[in-house]
């Protein structure tokens, strides 16, 4: 499998609440996603995948 001849489309989005006790992890991570979304002008039906870091802390909520 080759990426060549395909592009790729990526946004940015960094969550303004450093210390979110309120909020689960899932619930920041779905945040971010959409604000990487709005900043690449997409939607949901535009997403093949999503990644993000190992560092995430585990939720022990």
């Amino acid at each position: 499998m080759s990426i060549n001849g395909k592009a790729y489309i990526v946004g940015a989005y960094e969550h303004p609440t450093r210390k979110a006790d309120n909020a689960s992890v899932a619930q920041l991570h779905a945040e971010v996603a959409y604000g990487a979304l709005q900043d690449a002008g997409l939607s949901h039906d535009d997403i093949d995948g999503y990644f993000c870091t190992g560092a995430a802390p585990a939720s022990d909520r």
